[in-house]
């Protein structure tokens, strides 16, 4: 039998966190040298959408965000798209088209998933506690799910001289994530997707508030024969986490990272930093302009030297910045605008 209930009861983190669908497709064609980035976040509640297309082009960067007004029920708003940037699931888990127009440029990008989809409920459960419960043992407080893909599509520059298209290739990777969420959780975090000949290398290293053990760890490994989790990023080499009153410091020297798998695989991936394709930034503040996550994509080589696999993909790394003084350090963009 129930029992009286009369004192205030203990309000749950949700009721604090908006709640969020995004997906984010993000590849690089060293042979082009394009970088590219889409995302699309969907915030209900308010109800607006932040579409964002990002791309570099030799060096110079190239920017649209819109802000248009969506459905405050998400179920059935599909395509995910506004006057410029649209997101159309061609068949789930397979293929996706991904189209872009606004006076500087246009892009019409098929991407065909290479390997199964990857959803991190079912890769490392982290030892400790969250607030958000299980999903908050996970890498992220919110589910989340990554797949590696092959990229065929054009990126066409309108120029003073005519139009110039670039045909676009090579792998790219997208994740897609729900549910309830506070970016301003995180406190670093570092995000390894490199793509190879044969296989998918992510790995994610995550320290946020919600979880009281620390550096959380998450990914997988993906093939032709399936999906294998990751349990451990050792991250110990990294050199930007410095303090959360400085944006990052200059990021020109290469990094390695050693990915360790649920079947006791050591992967050791060196990030060729130094010699990107590209860089964007992904910042983002409150509204006072008191606190950002400083979030930055780099577009680089990336090898595994035990095996000599080569191949590409980008690094996101990410810190919170505190204060005034140091959120109004923030500099943007990373590269030439158009």
């Amino acid at each position: 039998m129930s029992q009286p209930q009369d004192f205030p009861h203990e309000v749950p983190p949700e009721a604090f966190m908006p709640w969020k669908e995004n997906w984010f497709f993000v590849g690089v064609d060293p042979e082009s040298r394009v970088a590219t980035s889409f995302h699309w976040s969907l915030r209900p509640q308010v109800p607006e959408g932040i579409f964002t297309a990002k791309l570099v082009i030799d060096g110079v960067q190239y920017r649209y965000v819109g802000r248009p007004e969506i459905p405050r029920q998400l179920k059935g708003f599909h395509p995910v798209a506004d006057e410029h940037l649209s997101l159309e699931v061609l068949e789930e888990g397979a293929r996706y088209r991904v189209r872009f127009a606004n006076d500087e440029l246009s892009a019409d990008i098929t991407y065909t998933g290479r390997f199964d989809t990857f959803d991190f409920n079912d890769g490392h459960a982290n030892p400790g506690s969250s607030t958000m419960g299980d999903v908050g043992r996970t890498v992220f407080h919110f589910r989340h799910q990554e797949q590696a893909l092959d990229v065929q599509g054009t990126v066409t520059l309108h120029e003073d001289g005519g139009d110039r298209t670039i045909e676009v290739g090579g792998w790219a990777s997208r994740d897609h994530s729900w549910g309830f969420r506070d970016d301003h959780l995180f406190i670093n975090h570092h995000w390894i997707c490199a793509s190879f000949p044969e296989r998918f290398v992510q790995g994610t290293a995550m320290n946020e508030r919600s979880y009281d053990g620390g550096m959380k760890f998450g990914g997988f490994v993906s093939s032709a024969a399936g999906n294998v989790a990751t349990t451990d990023i050792d991250v110990s080499q990294t050199y930007w986490e410095t303090t959360d009153v400085a944006p990052l410091p200059a990021l020109d020297r290469d990094v390695t990272c050693v990915v360790t798998t649920t079947d006791g695989e050591r992967i050791e991936i060196v990030a060729k930093v130094a010699e990107d394709y590209g860089r964007l930034d992904l910042h983002f503040r409150n509204k006072q302009r008191t606190e950002a996550y400083e979030d930055r994509l780099i577009f680089c080589t990336y090898e595994i030297p035990a095996t000599g696999e080569v191949g590409n993909g980008v690094l996101e790394l990410g810190k919170h910045l505190r204060g005034a003084d140091a959120v109004a350090q923030l500099k943007r963009p990373t590269a030439g605008v158009a």
